[in-house]
């Protein structure tokens, strides 16, 4: 047996030992946090239990750490208004307490923990100056489990260097100075595979590609929240904790390669197959997150392999790679990475080889995931929005309930690009869809629909509730300057409602169509009215 499932098992067995005391602290506290009106200390005592249950995927528990984070969206809002969801988090997260604690007394770890190979992050470097904003972000993230080692400069980091080997280094921009000294650094001490995130208070392009070349592979413009960190950690740990499959076609005279046992050591499952046959099978069967070709001197078999995969449209997005022992004329190379993403020398170092796979096969899953999401918000696209609407308007129509359709425009949005730039402006977006995630019920639709428009349905929402939701929305923002680079932003949103009744029949395939254009009417009515506000019209009457 392996030493690190050994030490992941352990690890779990000690977060299972806590398990009970930590359920009977969240339910105490949630009574006690009830009874003050879910105000002052008894949610910030309460708020401290979930940060450290989210902390629960550095043991293996992600669903834990899972519901945690939906109940720690609920609590951070300064007034919590949708106490049903909070309520229903909050049960979710006791009941699958209760669950764990009662097979901590049976000496039974669930199923799913035996899939979990290598250890999660556990250790950071943390290079900043000592702050109080500094040391209560350290303590939130001790309290989620990790273990931070604090230096406040780079000669902290040297002499840390030796005596640690930290998971995660994490340093702030200002105070290491010197970017290019950095990279140097880290280069000199063979710390180029620990990744290294930077934060700043500086959110520019130039920044970004300073921290880039001295070895960022994350940038974390501050303020940074608990949150944030443990979504890019779990990112992280994920790409690390995930046994991605990797199908090999290859001679059987050629099964005892030195690549074997690099991607073997980099917890990459390895299938070899000898045959183009067998390798059309295992597609189905063995599900493989990238196909990797041997070419064996016969360049032409790997073309037209190649291509028959790529016929499937169901393959057409899991990466192709080509080994090969020589140089490869320009036409040939051509014709393979028509249908390929990459050939590569099979004297290449094998470290190379791997970390290039889990490249490639980490892109193709990033890939898969905008199909349904948009990248710069992590909201549906237009196209899976639409596609959701369709089928909550059958729903509602089935049901008798209504839905209403918000549609919001940032104000002057195109004057804010022409004056700070459009990577400031993303930034804005960024800003907005954030605050959507945390003002809206799960249940409900998020969108962003195109340029600086989102899309909001809110399921089983008359036309009244409706607009006091998004009028408060307005409010908020109006209220709330956005900060960019130190820079504080006046903001506004114009946004059009239409309400989708229950007993309203459309066409068959207009119906999602008539509301969105409905809602889109509304919206420019919004901002023929001087922006800054919410206009709300019923669907009924557009179409009659």
């Amino acid at each position: 047996m392996s030493h690190v499932p050994v030490q992941q098992s352990q690890l779990q067995q000690l977060f299972l030992l806590s398990v009970t005391d930590k359920r009977t602290d969240l339910i105490n506290n949630m009574l006690l946090a009830e009874q003050q009106g879910w105000q002052g200390e008894a949610v910030e005592k309460l708020q401290q239990i979930v940060l450290r249950l989210m902390g629960a995927s550095v043991y293996g528990f992600a669903d834990i750490s899972a519901i945690a984070h939906a109940v720690e969206q609920h609590l951070q809002a300064d007034i919590i208004e949708d106490k049903a969801d909070l309520y229903s988090s909050l049960k979710r997260l006791c009941d699958l307490l209760t669950i764990y604690a009662e097979q901590q007394n049976t000496d039974s770890l669930p199923s799913s923990t035996s899939l979990i190979s290598p250890p999660a992050l556990k250790h950071i470097l943390y290079i900043d100056n000592k702050s109080i904003e500094n040391e209560t972000f350290v303590k939130q993230i001790e309290n989620m489990g990790y273990h931070i080692i604090w230096c406040q400069d780079m000669n902290g980091l040297i002499q840390h260097i030796h005596l640690i080997k930290p998971d995660v280094i994490l340093m702030d921009e200002l105070t290491t100075a010197s970017l290019a000294q950095i990279g140097t650094l880290l280069k000199t001490h063979f710390l180029t595979k620990i990744p290294c995130f930077f934060i700043s208070y500086q959110d520019s392009v130039s920044s970004r590609l300073h921290a880039i070349a001295a070895g960022a592979i994350h940038y974390l413009p501050k303020p940074i929240t608990p949150i944030n960190v443990q979504t890019t950690f779990e990112q992280l740990s994920i790409a690390h904790s995930i046994n991605y499959r990797v199908l090999l076609l290859e001679e059987p005279e050629d099964t005892q390669q030195p690549y074997h046992l690099a991607l073997r050591a980099a917890y990459l499952h390895l299938q070899i197959t000898n045959t183009a046959s067998e390798m059309i099978d295992m597609l189905i069967t063995f599900k493989p997150h990238l196909l990797l070709i041997n070419l064996h001197n016969d360049i032409e078999q790997g073309i037209h392999l190649a291509t028959l995969i790529r016929q499937e449209e169901v393959y057409l997005t899991i990466p192709i790679v080509f080994l090969t022992d020589e140089e490869m004329p320009e036409a040939d190379l051509h014709s393979l990475l028509i249908n390929g993403d990459g050939c590569l020398r099979l004297s290449i170092d094998p470290d190379y080889l791997v970390n290039y796979l889990l490249t490639r096969i980490q892109h193709a899953h990033r890939l898969e995931t905008l199909l349904a999401y948009d990248g710069l918000t992590h909201l549906f696209n237009a196209d899976m929005f639409r596609n959701r609407l369709l089928s909550n308007i059958a729903n509602a129509e089935r049901s008798g309930s209504p839905i209403a359709l918000a549609m919001l425009d940032i104000d002057n949005f195109k004057q804010i690009i022409q004056k700070y730039g459009h990577w400031t402006g993303n930034n804005i977006i960024k800003q907005v869809a954030k605050l959507l995630r945390q003002r809206f019920r799960r249940g409900d639709l998020l969108g962003h629909y195109q340029g600086d428009r989102f899309v909001i349905a809110l399921n089983d929402a008359d036309m009244l509730s409706a607009q006091q939701v998004l009028e408060h929305l307005v409010e908020e923002i109006a209220n709330s300057n956005v900060k960019i680079n130190g820079v504080s932003l006046p903001l506004t949103l114009s946004v059009g409602i239409a309400y989708y009744p229950g007993h309203l029949h459309c066409e068959d395939g207009n119906s999602e169509r008539d509301i969105l254009q409905a809602a889109e009417k509304s919206v420019q009515e919004a901002k023929r009215r001087g922006h800054n506000q919410v206009v709300a019209t019923s669907l009924e009457a557009i179409i009659d």
